[in-house]
């Protein structure tokens, strides 16, 4: 699975177990014999579990406060808001923070203003990347990418090509924003939801399904 260290241990054991340590770490035990073709496929059929088992140990947003020492899950990934010593605020995944520049004030507004523009840039970095990638795997081509602060969907595609996504979606873990990257190149070829829309997805996502309920269980939770 994408954005997840795995680690595989063979040993003279008899069944296979799957341990989910963190939201991040997943540990794989097979017999011997196991080849790694065998153990993607043992992990491609729990991806419900590991799904269900990250979703609980993820932070809800309830309790949120942009306030120093608070948690944001960044990817469903927990990254806590720190005082930076540099005059840049940045994301340091090593260590799972937030870095907040110097000067700037704990006022919460201005924290969450800061913030904001920094998930803008992170998020905008990587859906570009992946439609680059998506689309020439496609065949379609598209015209701009924007990000905008929108609650009532996860993504849209104009007329004119112009791909729109949500800030929301970097609270989502990137295999999901794939899908909706996926989605959304999907409707340049069509543009409504017939069973042609979702044939097309379906060939470049086979587990849609499984993305589209993720989304709608974690919709009210995943707001900046």
């Amino acid at each position: 699975m994408e954005n997840m260290n795995i680690t595989v241990k063979r040993s003279k054991r008899k069944t296979c177990e799957i341990r989910l340590l963190t939201q991040d770490e997943l540990e794989v035990r097979v017999p011997l014999f196991y080849s790694n073709q065998m153990v993607e496929k043992l992990i491609d059929s729990k991806q419900r579990w590991i799904y269900k088992k990250r979703e609980g140990m993820r932070p809800t947003l309830a309790s949120l406060k942009y306030q120093l020492g608070g948690v944001m899950p960044i990817w469903q990934r927990p990254m806590t808001i720190m005082p930076s010593e540099t005059s840049t605020s940045y994301l340091n995944f090593d260590n799972s923070t937030i870095q907040l520049r110097v000067g700037l004030t704990t006022e919460q507004e201005l924290i969450k203003r800061e913030l904001k523009g920094l998930l803008k840039e992170e998020l905008k970095q990587y859906i570009e990347g992946k439609v680059i990638q998506f689309s020439e795997i496609m065949g379609v081509k598209y015209n701009q990418i924007r990000i905008k602060s929108i609650h009532s969907r996860w993504g849209s595609c104009s007329s004119k090509g112009n791909l729109n996504f949500a800030l929301n979606l970097i609270l989502v873990p990137q295999e999901i924003v794939d899908y909706v990257i996926i989605h959304e190149l999907a409707h340049l070829r069509v543009m409504n939801h017939s069973k042609a829309f979702w044939k097309i997805v379906e060939s470049y996502y086979p587990k849609y399904k499984e993305a589209r309920k993720w989304l709608k269980a974690n919709a009210q939770a995943l707001e900046l």
